[in-house]
């Protein structure tokens, strides 16, 4: 296919929002140009080409063959333009760069402050942005070009990204200290071991469905036939935290969290024997895209600060 090189990038932009939008006048209004303009650029484009990108007898429209072809190579090609105007920015305009991490909410408060002072610090100029989410979110920022970083379980794409590997994360049950709980020391662990059949009597404190810790406290409990007698659900770890505190019941909390928190008088966490639960935590970025000095400058510092000794060894950036 001839991919004229006069083809611009304004045409480019308005053959993928059509795609997008499924409609001339859908994209017309999103573009805030007239829906002739577009038309007209496309059509003329089209013409260029020797062949029609759009089906026009359907409703909304369809790509043909050849527009699912030339959408993939615009799409490219506008995610390559912007790259480069942001690598010229970086280098011409330090005091413009823009730095997106995006992380789970519950993270925020406690892998956040401390590193983006020193990152603050180092690029007075640098301006900073965290982004919260569901993983499911954040991979759709990184793949949009959205987000530079994300903090997270590891990718599945790993032609097109890289995961710098952090550690694995107990989660760990949280409980009351008046709550008579029988349990066990761990040979390898700080906190000792306790059977989902011991805490069976006590209320559950759960996160929603939509999130991961929600999913599997309910999965822990239905792998044993535990149906708790009394379920508090919330949608922040930080507010099962304080429900714990309060002496409502226990909850699941990720190790990275508890150990944030620093001594506690009234909560005790244990690690669940059997299943002993934990998740990966990874720093994600894309492999095909410019990675500002900032970002580098942030992988560094959290490197730092979370990575374990046995870990440390195997990262190469």
């Amino acid at each position: 296919m001839n991919k004229n090189n006069t083809t611009t990038f304004t045409t480019l932009r308005y053959v993928v929002t059509v795609a997008e939008e499924r409609s001339f006048t859908k994209a017309a209004e999103k573009l805030f140009v007239t829906q002739p303009t577009i038309s007209q650029n496309i059509k003329a484009l089209e013409d260029k080409l020797g062949t029609p990108l759009f089906d026009r007898s359907t409703y909304p429209l369809t790509l043909t063959y050849a527009g699912k072809l030339y959408i993939e190579w615009a799409q490219n090609t506008l995610l390559s333009q912007a790259q480069i105007t942001k690598e010229l920015t970086a280098i011409k305009n330090p005091e413009q760069t823009r730095l997106v991490i995006g992380s789970y909410a519950h993270r925020n408060t406690y892998i956040f402050p401390e590193i983006i002072e020193q990152l603050s610090y180092d690029y007075p100029h640098c301006n900073i942005v965290v982004e919260e989410g569901l993983p499911r979110v954040l991979y759709s920022g990184l793949e949009d070009g959205e987000i530079d970083i994300v903090i997270a379980e590891a990718y599945s794409d790993t032609v097109r990204y890289e995961n710098i590997f952090i550690r694995n994360e107990n989660l760990l049950i949280a409980a009351p200290k008046s709550f008579d709980i029988k349990r066990r020391a761990s040979e390898d662990s700080n906190f000792p071991l306790i059977r989902l059949k011991d805490i069976e009597q006590h209320p559950v404190i759960t996160l929603s469905p939509r999130h991961d810790f929600g999913n599997i406290i309910r999965t822990l409990f239905e792998l044993e036939n535990i149906v708790p007698n009394h379920v508090i659900e919330c949608r922040r770890v930080e507010l099962a935290h304080k429900f714990v505190e309060r002496g409502l019941g226990i909850t699941l909390l990720p190790e990275m969290y508890v150990e944030q928190l620093g001594q506690e008088d009234n909560i005790e966490y244990f690690i669940i024997d059997k299943y002993r639960p934990t998740r990966n935590i990874s720093l994600i970025y894309s492999k095909n895209r410019f990675l500002i000095e900032p970002a580098s400058r942030f992988i560094d510092l959290f490197l730092k600060k979370f990575a374990t000794p046995e870990t440390l060894p195997n990262i190469n950036i």
